[in-house]
């Protein structure tokens, strides 16, 4: 039986997933429903490469599977508003929605 896997940032889940990729922005802004509170998150990474637009496409496959682990927020939705591709690599930008624990 393997050890639980210690409990993360959301930036750490998302470099984890993209390793040698950049994020350039991140934006978080507090959300509250009537029974909900918590983080609405807007990332931009980009991956630089020769084969950028393959693993963009490949993480925008699995990303709303992932079984994210994080420290004091439940990743309620989670998706890739936008894939660009640029002169040296492809720019994602990422929008979440992470629920207070």
């Amino acid at each position: 039986m393997s050890a639980p896997q210690p409990k993360r940032t959301l930036t750490d889940s998302l470099m984890d997933m993209l390793p040698a990729a950049a994020i350039t922005s991140a934006t978080h802004t507090e959300w509250h429903s009537a029974t909900f509170s918590g983080l609405r998150s807007r990332f931009e990474i980009n991956i630089p490469g020769e084969n950028a637009a393959g693993r963009a496409e490949t993480f925008r496959a699995c990303l709303s599977e992932h079984p994210f682990n994080l420290w004091r927020y439940f990743v309620a939705d989670i998706s890739v508003l936008d894939l660009s591709q640029q002169h040296d690599g492809v720019t994602l930008t990422i929008e979440a929605l992470l629920l207070d624990e």
